[in-house]
């Protein structure tokens, strides 16, 4: 296990099934980001949809550095469960990068603009750590394969 650098978030990548998982200080992000959607979800008599992702593939762990982000100056960390698709039913973050630290803010559903994620807070990472997350998963990407 990684350790905790004082009050900065930890950050750990899995690739499982060639999609990224991502845990912060040990959790599931997942499992954060479902627990702060089921009101909004149960508000609409689909409770099922509460975290209903797919992580990125493992050729996307770059976007984890990508401070201009693809939509709206944020990056995808997850996408739509079913058809794999950023813009179907994308969760989005703001990356901000600077000598000393990542932070993730700013985070949202493109498709549910009602929904708030304030509870999910701000995750500030140490940049060494972040960066070393993902180098050790370099060897478990998947080239993209162009047909």
């Amino acid at each position: 296990m990684i350790k905790k650098k004082s009050n900065l978030a930890v950050l750990e990548l899995k690739i499982v099934d060639d999609l990224i998982e991502y845990y912060i200080n040990g959790r599931s992000f997942l499992d954060m980001l479902q627990e702060v959607e089921l009101s909004f979800a149960e508000n609409e008599n689909h409770p099922d949809i509460a975290g209903d992702y797919a992580g990125l593939s493992s050729n996307g762990i770059w976007s984890l550095l990508n401070e201009k982000g693809f939509w709206d100056g944020k990056e995808p960390l997850f996408v739509c469960r079913e058809c794999l698709s950023e813009m179907c039913w994308g969760f989005y973050v703001k990356i901000t990068i600077t000598n000393e630290t990542v932070t993730w803010s700013e985070f949202e559903n493109i498709a549910r603009d009602e929904w708030k994620y304030d509870k999910l807070g701000v995750f500030i990472f140490d940049k060494s750590q972040y960066l070393q997350a993902i180098r050790l998963k370099k060897d478990e990407i998947k080239p993209i394969k162009w047909e």
